[in-house]
């Protein structure tokens, strides 16, 4: 498709989006110097249009559908009862 159909946002970035990647980079340069042996972060990715974007993931806390696993002694019996 032509590049000038596409939303502006595709092919560059806002100022708050650039703002943000700064901050990210900033963290992420921290994140490297202080754990140098875990793998790197997925934090920044470029489009197809090769303009970076920030990768926003959230992990998201989830019940269980195993209610003896919320507590310690129930979890161990539950994987003894397994092992």
């Amino acid at each position: 498709s032509d590049v000038r159909d596409l939303p502006e946002s595709y092919t560059c970035n806002s100022n708050k989006e650039e703002l943000c990647l700064e901050f990210v980079r900033h963290f992420n340069a921290n994140y490297e110097r202080l754990y140098p042996e875990r793998k790197p972060l997925f934090l920044i990715c470029p489009n197809e249009y090769g303009v970076d974007k920030f990768v926003c993931t959230t992990v998201r806390p989830t019940l269980l559908p195993f209610r003896e696993v919320y507590d310690l002694e129930k979890t161990a019996e539950f994987v003894s009862n397994y092992l």
